[in-house]
């Protein structure tokens, strides 16, 4: 697992949830607080877990987050 871009990742996610803090019902920031702290142990442990399983959590995020999704489908076909 590229631990670079997992760490990548989980600074994003922080970034995103203190930028929804206030403006997003409170079950998409618990999902938030979880999927990072399941991505920080999965980090510390690489052992015990795989980039399926890491992706797999992402995906739990942009569940909770359907505009995100939009947007980033918007900009994935702006920049084709």
């Amino acid at each position: 697992m590229n631990e670079k871009l997992l760490g990548e990742s989980i600074e994003a996610l922080i970034s995103l949830r203190m930028e929804l803090h206030g403006s997003v019902d409170e079950s998409v920031l618990e999902t938030l607080d979880k999927v990072i702290s399941d991505l920080d142990a999965v980090r510390n442990e690489p052992s015990k877990a795989s980039a399926q399983d890491a992706l797999r959590l992402l995906g739990t995020v942009l569940d909770k987050l359907p505009a995100i999704v939009e947007i980033i489908h918007i900009l994935s076909n702006v920049f084709k």
